[in-house]
């Protein structure tokens, strides 16, 4: 999804005209307009934009940026934009960890991503992934959670859609971990 594009969803989630969000950042002849390109696609905000549009919007600057995917964070927005842009093709879940390794030791639930296979043209088998990256496990667990607590109904969709866009890296990481374990997630010491 294009930067515009997240500009304009968010600024709708937040009931915002594009006159109101071109003033926040500063601009005062023409706000609308701007805003509009920007939304359109027509022009592409530079970085100084891009923060004051952030902060304007209240979301983190990476959840209006084309993500990078190669790193654990840029991963985490391209699904987060996946799952809003076409609901129901990819479902997190968590279910009984498919290493014989881990079933052996009595391992938790590790988080999966499973395709929704009532849609699927052809009656397959929902695909499943997994990661040998216990960090990215971990981010793939709290996406797995906060989607079954929106799918059952225990948040609303304003809300499930808000925790996307104030999800941030650094809040991300468990808190309860010691440094060793923080040091694992991370995957230093493998």
């Amino acid at each position: 999804m294009k930067i515009g594009e997240k500009i304009k969803r968010v600024r709708l989630h937040r009931h915002m005209k594009q006159r109101e969000l071109g003033e926040l950042v500063g601009f005062t002849d023409g706000a609308a307009n701007r805003i509009a390109q920007y939304e359109s696609c027509f022009r592409v905000p530079k970085e100084d934009m891009v923060k004051k549009i952030a902060a304007a919007l209240n979301v983190a600057e990476c959840a209006l940026l084309e993500p990078d995917t190669g790193n654990l964070g840029g991963i985490m927005e391209t699904l987060f934009w996946l799952d809003e842009d076409m609901p129901d093709v990819l479902r997190f879940s968590l279910s009984s960890p498919i290493d014989k390794n881990q079933i052996a030791a009595n391992a938790a639930t590790a988080p999966v991503i499973q395709t929704n296979a009532k849609t699927s043209p052809f009656g397959a088998q929902p695909a499943m992934l997994w990661s040998e990256n216990d960090l990215l496990n971990y981010l793939f667990k709290s996406f797995a959670t906060m989607q079954d607590a929106y799918y059952t109904g225990k948040i609303s969709r304003d809300k499930y859609f808000e925790w996307k866009l104030q999800w941030s890296y650094d809040s991300a990481l468990p808190i309860s971990a010691s440094p060793k374990e923080a040091e694992k997630l991370l995957g230093y010491n493998k």
